[in-house]
């Protein structure tokens, strides 16, 4: 298993925050190694979020342990002849701080093959999770 997590405490709303996240088919307005994203299904457990990453094949999400106003998950699998290579999970996380809030953003890369998808994809959106975060607060506090 490869993990990185990152955290920005901000001056921001748990709805601000939850608005935006929530909000799929606006996140390449913060988040810009993102072309666009569409959700199917409601913004919870189950929900697909389908998206098209800068330099990338369109990829599917499913949206799992999704606790409004808190946090959520949403899950990629990557697969070859059905079988699961790499599972990239992405937990997001609010936490009270102060008279602000903590976001952390959480990627996992599990399965029998992460440490090539760590190389290949995850270290390189962990990488960019600062630059993400920051728009994202920027973002956020509009809403």
């Amino acid at each position: 298993m490869c993990q990185k997590e990152y955290s920005v405490v901000a001056d921001v709303s748990r709805e601000q925050v939850w608005k935006a996240w929530s909000d799929v088919s606006n996140w390449n307005k913060w988040d810009h190694d993102i072309e666009w994203s569409i959700l199917e299904g409601e913004f919870e457990n189950g929900g697909v979020v389908t998206l098209k990453p800068r330099n990338s094949g369109v990829v599917r999400s499913v949206i799992e342990d999704c606790k409004p106003l808190t946090s959520f998950t949403n899950a990629t699998k990557i697969k070859l002849c059905g079988i699961t290579l790499a599972t990239l999970r992405f937990s997001h996380f609010l936490e009270n701080h102060k008279a602000a809030i903590k976001i952390t953003n959480t990627i996992e890369v599990t399965g029998p093959c992460a440490w090539i998808f760590w190389f290949l994809i995850g270290k390189n959106i962990a990488n960019g999770f600062p630059e993400s975060l920051a728009s994202f607060v920027a973002y956020a506090k509009k809403s």
